[in-house]
């Protein structure tokens, strides 16, 4: 069994093809391709973490989870309707419920884990607040150092791949495929 962390695969979101310059035509393609190179790479015993920006629209989760490899736990992102910035979440607790009826494992929208190879390492869907990088959004919902060595997160797509301790899993940095323990630890030690 293997561990796979992604985020930010805005499934179904034509627009996201412009504004990240995805490689795709258009979202066809681009859910096609996502699809195959998560089945390529995950098995059905694995376990993949999505941080967050799964969908922004919630009609097509399930659709999505049916047809990818292993099992699916979220880190809800601010687009996806259980994140307590989108608009569309009107109660936290059935919003849960409803992705979890979608398929999801479990949902969270901050989760601690120690990963043996790198430690303590702290999942969210955003980076941490940084005074250098300009997006002030959702300032009063990013994660807080508590102690972790790494945050692992997504959001900020093409910005940066590391910056300091944070670790952005994001799809546009990881050749739109999910990334396994083994390929971050090497990432780290390179």
């Amino acid at each position: 069994m293997t561990t796979y962390y992604t985020s930010d695969q805005h499934w179904d979101h034509k627009n996201i093809i412009i504004y990240t310059q995805r490689i795709y035509v258009n979202v066809e393609e681009m859910n096609k391709a996502l699809i195959d190179n998560h089945n390529a790479i995950v098995k059905s015993e694995d376990t993949t973490y999505h941080l967050g920006d799964f969908s922004m629209s919630p009609k097509i989760v399930p659709d999505i989870l049916k047809q990818l490899n292993g099992s699916h736990i979220l880190i809800a992102g601010n687009h996806d309707k259980c994140h307590p910035a989108n608009k569309k979440n009107k109660n936290q607790d059935d919003s849960v419920k409803e992705y979890i009826s979608y398929g999801f494992k479990e949902v969270h929208l901050e989760l601690m884990q120690d990963i043996p190879g790198i430690g303590l390492v702290k999942l969210n869907h955003l980076p941490y607040n940084d005074p250098n990088f300009d997006d002030k959004r959702y300032s009063h919902l990013k994660p807080k150092p508590s102690g972790e060595k790494y945050l692992f997160h997504g959001h900020v797509h093409t910005t940066w791949k590391k910056r300091g301790n944070m670790i952005n899993l994001g799809v546009d940095q990881w050749n739109y495929k999910p990334v396994s323990i083994q390929q971050i630890i090497e990432f780290l030690n390179e």
